[in-house]
Order: C-alpha cells, then structure tokens, then sequence
C-alpha cells in the first residue's frame, strides 16, 4: 500500500506542474488520481491534504476538479469506503462549483464481469460478505454496479470550459490511433469545428460505454466483444507503457490533434517512467 500512496502523491504534483495556471485554473485546481484499489486509509490522508476532504468526509475543495482515472475495485480490502467516499464527494462538490468526475477502468469492467481474479476473501468481505454477494453488489441493480454505472465514464475531456486552449484528455489506459480514429466527428454532418467534434468524440464515446453496461449481466458483459472492453482498448492497453515503437506518438498525435485533444492522461500501468509518454503534441 506504501507503492499506492507514493503513486499517488507524485500524480497529483506532477499534474500541479503540468498545467500553468489559466483564467480558470487561477481560482481552482485540476487534480487527477489514479489506481486506489481499495485502501481507504492512503486514499482519505490524500483528499485531506490535498484539501478536497474534511475529517468527517464532507467536500471542502471549492472549485476544484477532480478527476479519478479508475481502478478502486480489487487489491486492497476497503473497496466499499473508497467508492463510499468519493460518491459522497461528487454529490457534494457541486455546490461550491467544483467537480469529482469518476473514470471507468479496467478493474471496475473485471467485477461486472464477474472475473475476481484479484479480489481477495478480505475484498469479499469489505464487498457484501461472498463471492456471490459480490456478484450481486456489482450487477446491474447492485448498490455498487448501478452507480458505477450511473457516476462513471469511459474518458474525460478538460478543455476551454475549464480554461485550457489546448484540451486534455483523460483515460484509464489510453486511446490508440484506431480507436480514436472511428471517433472522428470533424466532417460529419458539414461540421469541420475540431473543438466542438473533439467534444462530440468523448461524448459519444462514452455514451456508447454507459449504454453497453446498463442492465448487462455478467455473462453478458464477457461476451461483448466491443473495441471499449477489448485489451488493445481505452481500459486495457499497455502499449504507451511497454511499446518502443517511436511512431505511436506521432499516429496518435495526427489523430488527437485535430479533435482538439491535444495530450492524454492514462494511468493503468505500474510505472511513472512512461506513463503520460503522449504529452507534447
């Protein structure tokens, strides 16, 4: 749990340095947070200091966003804390003009689709009580499937309503060049705004995420063969992590570009050293 916290804390200075302060983010902060897989503990210290969290796990960020790029499920034994909490957040936040946006990743499919590979008894647990009770708690009427399914997306796109001229782009592993190319809105229906298409791209993106996963069953969930749930898909591939491949920035680059996305955010790989790689297009 020590590696989770540390992860953590670099990911949120490394996104206080990487984004310059803009009419908008002069008066509230873009925060992204990846993997917490289950640890209750690091999670609240962390939403404390940076700010976004009281004591008694009321909102106190203001006007501040926070994006969670996924992965809460699994690993550690205090799942039902950790969603309890930022579920509470993103209720709360509002008020006070600040955001939680919650990402999808692919832990979070894993459970819908009833594979627990890396829950363990404790994680059953802290979810229900049993393996089937989980099965339960994660399905479609589920206290736990059915707001995932409800408060999650598939991708993020901080831009100019946020203050940023060049947009970002936020995922849990990435977007490939293919996947981002049958996202392409520029030219459909006459229209050749790259921003307002960019917009459209994760709109419909993760519309048609939300819509695979409402009222699927776990068997219906792992026979869906779709590009969002496939391994070289937004919540599996490893390829910005593990490639060599000198191209893949420059296909992405030519495609991310015009949709007015101009870098991606992913965090699904245990390694800060090319996690992000995609930054500066």
């Amino acid at each position: 749990m020590h590696y989770i916290l540390s992860v953590l804390i670099v990911a949120c200075m490394r996104v206080a340095l990487i984004f310059p302060t803009t009419r908008a983010t002069a008066h509230r902060r873009i925060l992204s947070i990846g993997d917490l897989h289950g640890d209750f503990t690091q999670t609240s210290g962390i939403l404390r200091r940076l700010g976004l969290m009281d004591e008694g796990g009321a909102w106190t960020g203001g006007r501040d966003v926070l994006i969670q790029t996924g992965d809460i499920a699994d690993r550690g034994h205090q799942e039902h804390d950790v969603y309890k909490a930022l579920f509470r957040l993103q209720d709360e936040a509002p008020a006070s003009g600040g955001e939680v946006i919650l990402l999808l990743g692919n832990h979070e499919i894993m459970n819908m689709q009833g594979d627990y590979s890396y829950a363990s008894l404790s994680n059953h647990s802290s979810i229900e009580g049993s393996v089937a009770e989980r099965k339960e708690s994660f399905g479609p009427q589920g206290w736990l499937g059915e707001q995932i399914r409800r408060r999650s997306q598939m991708v993020a796109r901080i831009g100019e309503q946020y203050g940023f001229s060049q947009p970002v782009l936020y995922v849990h592993a990435g977007i490939l060049p293919a996947v981002a190319e049958v996202l392409d809105y520029r030219n459909r229906n006459g229209s050749t705004d790259s921003d307002a298409a960019g917009q459209k791209a994760a709109d419909a993106l993760n519309a048609a995420v939300r819509q695979r996963l409402s009222n699927k069953t776990d068997a219906e969930l792992r026979e869906d063969s779709s590009m969002y749930f496939a391994e070289t898909g937004p919540l599996w591939t490893r390829r910005f992590a593990r490639s060599s491949d000198a191209n893949l920035c420059v296909e992405l680059e030519q495609r991310l570009v015009p949709r007015s996305a101009c870098s991606c955010r992913h965090n699904h790989i245990r390694s800060l050293r090319r996690r992000g790689a995609c930054i500066s297009y």
